[in-house]
């Protein structure tokens, strides 16, 4: 049986929270961990303040006690459909003004879940799991004041969520690993240790948006290594990158990273 009254304590203390201050509310609803990291973490790189919920009744309780600017949420709900959900919040006098992003795992952009919720007002579907450039590049356009304007400290978890697999070779030998931050000039990369000052090369297979559809790049850079620690256990490196191709794309798939 569901406390009500523990769930209403618990989203309070979500909302005591925020600061007036500290930039626009965005509401994550969804029980999909994974998708949850991912919206979190590219919503706090916007200036968001974030609320995670895990079911719709928890995100309606959140909607009544202030404004929320964006929600993101699950079109299959635990405890309720999406399509039910955003009729009901529509009812709520803090939502009217709210903007709306809906995923799944389930359901495709060209399915009637979809299409249904678009006609109820989302303003974007994505299937899951995200594309991540995809994802940032419709929030930055829905939100083009609220880009990053200066570095954010996030925590691992967070920029793990955003980490693209791929490998490293050295000595000819090919390593897996999960690239986790990064810019144009640097990048640090989870899962090896590797000797300081070496050359290797880092490769990544990438699915971002491009002219309007998601593509499959193959990236590549070759870097020195600078630095190597371990953090909860897991190696970390963070390599000065020195040559990479396509140099435009592997630009654009930085940006979808948490900053160095």
């Amino acid at each position: 049986m569901i406390n009500v009254k523990d769930t209403g304590t618990r989203i309070r203390a979500l909302r005591r929270d925020l600061t007036p201050s500290g930039g626009p509310v965005g509401l994550v609803v969804t029980d999909d961990e994974a998708a949850a990291d991912v919206l979190s973490t590219i919503m706090r790189l916007l200036n968001f303040q974030v609320m995670r919920v895990r079911k719709g009744s928890e995100a309606l309780h959140a909607i009544t006690l202030g404004p929320i600017t964006l929600v993101a949420f699950d079109a299959g709900l635990k405890d309720m459909d999406g399509i039910h959900f955003l009729e009901v919040a529509k009812k709520l006098p803090n939502f009217a003004s709210a903007r709306l992003i809906a995923s799944s795992a389930v359901h495709s952009e060209a399915s009637a879940v979809a299409q249904k919720l678009l006609k109820l007002g989302v303003d974007h579907f994505f299937e899951r799991p995200f594309p991540v450039s995809k994802l940032r590049h419709k929030l930055r356009e829905m939100f083009p004041t609220a880009s990053v304007t200066k570095k954010k400290r996030l925590s691992v978890r967070d920029a793990e969520a955003l980490a693209l697999p791929g490998a490293v070779i050295l000595g000819g030998q090919k390593r897996p690993v999960r690239l986790v931050a990064g810019n144009p000039e640097r990048i640090v990369i989870k899962g090896q240790t590797l000797p300081l000052g070496n050359l290797v090369r880092v490769q990544l297979k990438h699915k971002q948006d491009v002219f309007g559809e998601l593509t499959s790049l193959d990236l590549v850079a070759v870097g020195r290594v600078l630095s190597s620690t371990v953090v909860g256990g897991a190696p970390m490196v963070e390599i000065e990158v020195q040559l990479s191709r396509p140099p435009l794309e592997w630009d654009r798939m930085t940006e979808a990273l948490p900053d160095l």
